[in-house]
């Protein structure tokens, strides 16, 4: 063998050192790689004794479920120093509200005892979190939620109102107790404490925020029967309230299975409500999808024309802020300048920011992102921009700026009409921001109760040992005023609270106040088009004129532009100087002379009472066959027609009604009798037929510059209403589909006028009872009588009574309100023959007197109808 040479010897020993070398190289990577595995934690002393500021944060809960996850103490204290570091150099609002987060995450180290159950650990931790007031930042894992951990719930759901508590059902049909409609206490104690416990779990944000959610945690009761140290049960104890707090009533009902969900409400879908207001609704979720936006145009295009615009984003919790930048440009002129609507830093050290932020449409101000003048728009607005809470140094990135600009494009237009949107507490998010961009826009008015507050672009970290996911926010958001999303919220220009009726659908008082802004702001409703006055039957008359157009001409002269006339029995409705020519059809009495020059005078509104000819008024109550339905459908959709037709471009509303529908389905003015069944079926037949005719013939013609209504009429609401009797309001109106109701309300506004709530509920009644209409929405309700005899009240009760019931049903949304009537049609002496020269004749139904003088009412309304001029 030959003996190698030095210099080979030397290529050797450098080739072994090179592969030492590269070994040590490769397990230097190899450690870092695995070091790199590792989680960061602190590592500091921590206090041995428990802060007693934070002592609540140790309870554990013991509940019968299958055995846990648990986890040493070791390994508990690892998580805890692992999330200290989260907090530390990954969360934006550690230093927002001064917690001390230390002492808090000292005080759950010093209970831990052996070890900890995954499950206490992570309601350990959601108090925690709580501490920091950021709605965004909490516990994710939903497998230890208390909604999670609980097997019973509350039977009920609960929410707000003048600041006490109303307990009503889950399908939200009614409240647990409708003499008893506000909640006092729980398993003998009060709602107070209940709140105290739920309010743990809940983020220490904005004041409506933290109270909102709190509320919503009530459902969960086996969870905070373990917080109050109560026995279980299957079944709670609850203590009821009257409205009036005088009484109390004490019910058990079992405890729920599932937990009750609030859902989405309150229900409703866009539409035009009467007096061409739009109603927007948008949610339960911002989206970002193309289909939803586009709908966002399309919907948007579709209120054009309309007088003013309702934008309702109740019970939407946020989502994307894609529909803002959609919407926004929809309420700002082309000349306008691009607007600021959001200012935010993110935390440095959280990855994927920059991602992050552009999605939320956040570019800084040296992004070549911006157009010239978005440029300057955001150059000027830092020039000035003051942040109320300074963010710490050297933890966060420069500033970023949310614009929008005006669009252009054919699907856009400037709407510069009224608008009202609609908001609550639980708006959070990128609701947040949809309402701070609209805080202050011209025309633009807020209402309702403050948003929840949040802007925190959280970011998700899985603890290692527990693997409870947690949610922290990573950025600082801004309104362009300089406050805060978080711990504020966007603050309504108009607060207005729900009432408890809200909560179960009998009324939506929000939206009654958001339309009522803006029939206010704007010449929305001409009071000459909803004001009218009935001419039928009087037992006198005042001139040589045929007796109809008399009384016509006289309500014009009043100022009224709505008339309620008889379609029925005309030569008794209508005798003095007529004679009225035999009528075989609907279609032949619209026809006749006196009908004709009718419809030729300047009248918006024409409410005209109808019936089918060839059968009585009320044959419906033996029911109806399916000839009859058919024979009554023709017959109002040739009138329909006939009107639809005949009246085109001439902007008039032609309703089509019949007279107290209670007293029809009845066959009597007896009180005390109930319908039928056979009566209430076949009145829903022939109100649904005569409705058919009505679509039918709209269908057919279309609306071309006239409209043609059905509508039944409601007399006998308040013994409905008040003590469940059947009536057409309760047992025939949820079983149709018309356009309108009347209510004849002088069980209301006479026989109850001393309190005109109770003609406020009755409409409320009726409108719960009666389905929405494509045309009038839930506002489908006008007053279609009501009066008071001169004769028979006093002359104080008149002039409280009637000014009352106008108020009320304008204020409420009445499409129209007319007065019984202009002359008077009842005889005190029945014995008496017509025409009467006395005004003691008569019972005093008028506005104008047999002796040609005109009435108080007389003077009221025409002060009303001409004070628009």
């Amino acid at each position: 063998m030959t003996a190698l040479g030095p210099k080979a010897k030397g290529r050797i020993t450098r080739y072994l050192w090179y592969v030492l070398l590269g070994l040590a190289v490769l397990a230097a990577v190899g450690l870092c790689y695995r070091h790199s595995l590792r989680p960061e934690r602190v590592n500091r002393e921590h206090a041995d004794a428990p802060s007693e500021e934070f002592r609540c944060l140790t309870r554990r809960l013991q509940f019968d479920s299958p055995a846990d996850h648990w986890l040493s103490r070791k390994e508990a204290e690892d998580d805890l120093d692992e999330l200290e570091w989260l907090l530390e150099n990954r969360y934006s609002y550690l230093k927002l509200k001064g917690a001390d987060y230390r002492a808090a995450l000292d005080t759950i180290r010093s209970a831990l005892g052996d070890g900890i159950s995954r499950r206490d650990l992570a309601l350990q931790l959601t108090k925690f979190i709580a501490l920091f007031g950021d709605g965004h930042s909490r516990v994710a894992s939903s497998s230890v939620h208390p909604r999670s951990l609980c097997s019973h719930f509350s039977p009920f759901l609960v929410e707000e109102s003048g600041g006490r508590l109303v307990a009503f059902k889950p399908d939200r049909s009614g409240f647990v107790d409708p003499d008893f409609p506000y909640l006092r206490a729980m398993d003998g104690l009060p709602v107070s404490a209940w709140l105290e416990a739920a309010g743990q779990y809940v983020a220490d944000g904005s004041p409506q925020y933290a109270r909102y959610h709190t509320i919503r945690t009530l459902r969960y009761v086996e969870c905070l029967r373990e917080e109050l140290g109560l026995s279980e049960s299957a079944s709670i104890a609850v203590e009821l309230e009257s409205a009036d707090g005088s009484m109390s009533k004490q019910v058990e009902p079992p405890l729920a299975e599932e937990g009750p969900v609030y859902g989405f409400w309150p229900r409703r879908e866009s539409c035009v409500l009467p007096t061409n207001i739009g109603y927007f609704r948008i949610g339960p979720f911002m989206d970002h999808k193309p289909e939803f936006l586009d709908e966002l145009v399309e919907t948007m295009n579709r209120f054009k024309d309309t007088n003013g615009l309702v934008i309702d984003i109740r019970k939407n919790s946020g989502g994307s802020r894609a529909p803002l930048r959609v919407l926004l440009p929809f309420f700002m002129a082309a000349s306008d300048l691009p607007r600021v609507v959001n200012v935010a830093a993110y935390r440095l050290g959280t990855r994927d920011r920059k991602e992050q932020f552009e999605a939320r449409y956040l570019y800084p101000a040296s992004s070549p992102q911006w157009s010239k003048a978005e440029r300057a728009a955001v150059e000027q607005f830092a020039a000035t921009f003051q942040p109320e809470w300074p963010l710490p140094k050297g933890e966060f990135s420069e500033w970023h700026y949310f614009v929008i600009s005006p669009a252009g494009g054919e699907d856009y237009y400037h709407y510069d009409k009224p608008v009202v949107i609609l908001m609550d507490r639980w708006n959070f998010s990128a609701c947040d921001i949809f309402l701070g961009a609209f805080k202050g826009c011209e025309n633009v008015t807020l209402v309702g109760l403050p948003s929840g507050g949040g802007s925190g672009c959280y970011e998700d970290y899985r603890l290692s040992n527990c693997q409870i996911r947690i949610s922290l926010s990573s950025m600082a958001s801004f309104q362009p005023n300089g406050k805060l999303y978080d711990g504020n919220g966007i603050q309504p220009d108009i607060i207005v609270e729900p009432i408890p009726t809200d909560f179960i659908g009998s009324t939506d008082s929000v939206l009654d106040a958001a339309r009522a802004l803006l029939d206010s702001s704007q010449q929305a409703r001409d009071i000459r088009d909803v004001l009218g006055v009935t001419h039928v039957a009087g037992k006198y008359h005042l001139t040589d004129k045929d007796f109809l157009n008399e009384g016509a001409d006289q309500i014009l002269a009043l100022g009224s532009r709505v008339i309620k006339v008889w379609f029925h029995n005309l030569q008794g409705s209508y005798p003095f100087n007529s004679k009225w020519p035999d009528a075989d059809s609907l279609v032949d009495t619209a026809e006749s002379p006196y009908f004709r020059e009718l419809f030729d005078k300047p009248f918006s509104t024409y409410i005209m009472m109808c019936f089918s000819r060839g059968r009585g008024d009320a044959y419906f109550r033996n029911g109806m066959t399916e000839q009859q339905k058919l024979d009554e459908q023709r017959q109002f959709y040739e009138l329909a027609k006939h009107l639809l037709t005949t009246y085109g471009e001439t902007g008039k509303t032609f309703v089509l009604q019949h007279w107290e529908g209670d007293w029809l389905i009845r066959g009597s003015f007896d009180r005390n009798a109930d319908p039928t069944p056979t009566a209430i079926s076949g009145m829903i037949d022939w109100l649904n037929a005569r409705q058919a005719g009505v679509n039918q013939a709209t269908q057919e013609v279309g609306r071309h510059g006239v409209r043609v209504y059905h509508a039944a009429e409601v007399n006998r609401v308040v013994s409905s209403m008040e003590a469940g009797r059947p009536g057409l309001v309760n047992k025939v109106l949820p079983h149709t589909n018309l356009d309108l109701v009347s209510y004849s309300a002088w069980d209301a506004a006479t026989a109850r006028h001393q309190d005109s709530n109770v003609l406020r509920e009755a409409l409320d009644f009726i409108a719960a009872n009666m389905p929405d209409s494509p045309d009038f929405g839930d506002r489908n309700v006008y007053l279609g009588e009501f009066g008071m005899p001169e004769n028979q009240y006093t002359a104080e009760q008149i002039q409280k009574a009637i000014p009352n019931a106008v108020k009320t049903a304008l204020d409420w949304g009445c499409p129209y309100v007319v007065y019984w009537q202009l002359y008077c049609n009842e005889l005190k002496d029945l014995k008496a023959k017509p025409a009467v020269q006395s005004n003691d004749a008569v019972k005093g139904f008028w506005l104008i007197r047999p002796d040609g003088s005109k009435s108080w009412a007389w003077h009221y309304f025409n002060r009303l109808l001409t004070s628009v001029r």
